[in-house]
């Protein structure tokens, strides 16, 4: 159910008045979106799907392509999802936040977004 939910949404257009505050966070939320997949695809062990979504985030995610690059090199070396999630926790920037997404409309950190650890 997450895969299919991720999926969605990177393959969202705007305007999505849902995403964000009307979309302005459309690239940033399919990012996420697109990590979370890696993330889910490699708990089910389908590296080939992991690696598929990884090469689509290296040329599509621009700044944000970062995580996933601290991602799956991690997890490829040792096999350890929880190291690569660290990884890519620790490589973002500690002011990077996703605005208007909790149910109380404050902005969440991006790490907490990452590797399905909520705040």
């Amino acid at each position: 159910m997450a895969r299919q939910l991720f999926s969605s949404a990177i393959n969202a257009q705007p305007p999505l008045p849902a995403i964000g505050i009307e979309g302005s966070n459309l690239q940033l939320t399919i990012t996420i979106a697109r990590f979370q997949a890696m993330y889910t695809a490699l708990v089910a062990g389908d590296t080939a799907t992991a690696e598929m979504l990884y090469d689509q985030a290296q040329q599509n995610d621009g700044d944000y392509r970062q995580w996933t690059a601290a991602l799956m090199p991690m997890y490829q070396q040792t096999n350890d999802l929880a190291a690569a999630c660290l990884a890519a926790q620790e490589s973002v920037k500690e002011d990077q936040y996703l605005i208007g997404f909790s149910y109380q409309h404050r902005a969440l950190p991006i790490r907490s977004l990452l590797c399905g650890q909520l705040p």
